[in-house]
């Protein structure tokens, strides 16, 4: 419960107007930080998911020898 009131209080002081932000922007730096920040988890996820494959596949060849 307390931890549910925390997310939601770190919520209400992290939104913003991203349109504002934008227009206040003197350049696309927040855009193109914006696509970074979206593309830096995905690529990292795609990373962890071939390395668990990876060791996945290399673990159940060793068990069939």
């Amino acid at each position: 419960m307390a931890l549910s009131k925390i997310y939601l209080l770190l919520h209400l002081f992290q939104t913003k107007n991203i349109e504002e932000t934008i227009n206040n922007t003197s350049n696309n730096n927040y855009e193109t930080d914006k696509l970074l920040g979206a593309l830096i988890p995905i690529t990292v996820l795609i990373i962890i998911a071939f390395m668990i494959y990876h060791y996945s596949k290399k673990r159940n060849n060793n068990n069939r020898k």
